[in-house]
């Protein structure tokens, strides 16, 4: 393709200075300087139109580009010409100040393009930094971020929260037992479940593996410990399907809610993980809210 783009401008300006020698009259004096300038510039404008084939990433924009800079050096090539050459008026408006008026529209038509096609790839790698790829719930950098903003919400206005830190019963038996691909599907199915059982102002994330976490802004402890417990209930009756098999599983919670002894965030997610492992030695598919001594 930039081999075909240089060999059709290059027989294009040949076209033009061939037609130019033909029909028209070289100047009696001719002012060299503005003709070596012209020409810098037309090589300039060459030398960008070769390299376009490099901003390839979006055909439409690539075609409006080849098209503004086509335009382009057909002016600046007549302007070029013009220094040496005798122009009437038609053409000098019809070479030069139209295709030159055709060619930056282009350009800025395709820049505007190009902007709008960047600022959307942008948020679309931002979103796939921050989305966990098999159960689309956010990964655990961005939800650090997102506790983070509550914590010094906290700090600074005393408004509650609480974490829930959550870990799936005996999940290495389902891969064990009905394979990988079905243990994938438990975890997409258990995402889903988190997202129907959460209000819309809470923030559920896988934190690794079958292990999640769930920030639940403005919420003070016995409500937090409310909604876990619908959540041992929801996964504890919710029955998954995989191929032939149906798989039931459970889930122990760790509950806690922001207080002042929490000089940082991973202190309270610290402790959240203790009450977790304490609901697992307690028989599992159950929540814990307050450490035993």
């Amino acid at each position: 393709m930039k081999r075909f783009s240089l060999v059709y401008i290059i027989l294009m300006m040949l076209i033009i200075i061939l037609a130019n020698i033909v029909f028209f009259t070289v100047k009696t004096e001719i002012d060299y300087w503005s003709f070596a300038s012209e020409s810098f510039i037309f090589i300039t404008f060459l030398l960008i139109f070769h390299n376009l084939s490099e901003l390839k990433s979006n055909n439409t924009i690539h075609f409006i580009l080849l098209a503004g800079f086509s335009f382009i050096l057909v002016s600046m090539l007549m302007d070029t010409l013009n220094e040496v050459l005798e122009h009437p008026i038609f053409i000098t408006t019809f070479f030069e100040d139209t295709p030159q008026v055709l060619g930056f529209a282009c350009i800025f038509i395709a820049i505007k393009k190009w902007v709008e096609f960047n600022g959307a790839k942008t948020t679309k790698l931002t979103e796939l930094s921050r989305i966990d790829s098999l159960t689309g719930l956010f990964l655990r950098r961005y939800f650090l971020e997102l506790a983070q903003n509550e914590f010094d919400l906290y700090a600074r206005k005393k408004q509650p929260f609480s974490i829930l830190m959550l870990d799936l019963d005996f999940f290495k038996r389902v891969n064990d037992q009905f394979g990988h691909a079905c243990g994938d599907k438990v975890l997409i199915c258990f995402a889903q479940l988190m997202k129907e059982s959460l209000r819309k102002t809470d923030v559920v994330a896988r934190w690794g593996g079958e292990e999640f976490i769930v920030l639940l802004p403005n919420t003070r402890l016995k409500e937090a410990v409310e909604i876990a417990k619908l959540i041992n209930m929801h996964t504890r009756n919710k029955k998954m399907a995989c191929e032939t098999n149906t798989i039931t599983i459970t889930v122990s919670i760790g509950v806690i809610e922001m207080h002042d002894e929490f000089e940082h965030l991973q202190t309270m997610i610290t402790q959240a993980d203790e009450l977790l492992y304490q609901a697992k030695n307690n028989g599992r598919d159950r929540s814990e809210f307050a450490l035993s001594n």
